[in-house]
C-alpha cells in the first residue's frame, strides 16, 4: 500500500514538473518566447504619447495632463515608480534626487503606486525635493500607467534617452551614481 502511494505521489511530482516546465507555464530552459515578448514593444515614443494623453491625477489627487511641450524626445526623460511602502523605493530616492540635481537638463515623471493620498503624503514630508518643477509627478493609485510599462515589481525605472526610440528598463533599483545617460 505505502508503495502505490509512493509510486502515484511521485508520477504526479513528475507531471507536475513536465507541465511547469515544459508546458509554456514557466520559461526558465526554455526558447520559447514569453508573453511579455508578445506584446507589442514599448517604445520612448509611446511611453510619452501615453504620458500626454493619459488622465492623470497629481499627488493631491487632482487631475491633469502634461503638456507636449514639458517633455520632448529632444531631452533625456526618466520614468521612475516607486511606492512609499517599498523599502527599496525609500532607500534609493537620495541618490536620486542627488542625481536630479546633477542633470538639470533631465526631466523626471516621478509615478507613485500607493493605494491611499495619506501615504504619498507622508512621503512627501521627508522628500520635499520632490516639489521642484524638474520633477512631474504622478499618482496612479489604479495602476494603469504602471500596467502600460508591464511594471512587475518596485522600484522601475523606464529611461528615455534623447533621440533614441528605445528605453532602457531598469526593473530594480538604479545606481544613480554611476548613471551614464
Amino acid at each position: 500500500m505505502k508503495l502505490k502511494i509512493s509510486l502515484i505521489f511521485i508520477g504526479l511530482a513528475a507531471l507536475f514538473i513536465f507541465f511547469v516546465f515544459k508546458g509554456g507555464y514557466l520559461n526558465i530552459g526554455s526558447d520559447k518566447p514569453s508573453a511579455q515578448s508578445k506584446e507589442a514593444k514599448l517604445s520612448s515614443e509611446s511611453v510619452l504619447n501615453t504620458i500626454y494623453s493619459a488622465d492623470l491625477r497629481d499627488y493631491t489627487g487632482n487631475k491633469f495632463k502634461v503638456d507636449n511641450t514639458a517633455l520632448s524626445s529632444q531631452q533625456d526623460v526618466i520614468v521612475h515608480l516607486w511606492a512609499s511602502w517599498c523599502g527599496p523605493c525609500v532607500n534609493e530616492v537620495p541618490e536620486l534626487i542627488e542625481f536630479s540635481e546633477k542633470h538639470p537638463d533631465v526631466k523626471f515623471v516621478i509615478v507613485s503606486l500607493d493605494e491611499y493620498q495619506d501615504d504619498i503624503a507622508k512621503f512627501m514630508k521627508s522628500f520635499p525635493e520632490f516639489n521642484n518643477s524638474r520633477y512631474i509627478r504622478v499618482w496612479d493609485g489604479d495602476n494603469t500607467f504602471a500596467k502600460f510599462l508591464n511594471a512587475d515589481r518596485l522600484p522601475m525605472s523606464v529611461i528615455l534617452k534623447k533621440n533614441n526610440n528605445e528605453p532602457v528598463v531598469v526593473k530594480s533599483v538604479v545606481d544613480w551614481k554611476t548613471l551614464k545617460l
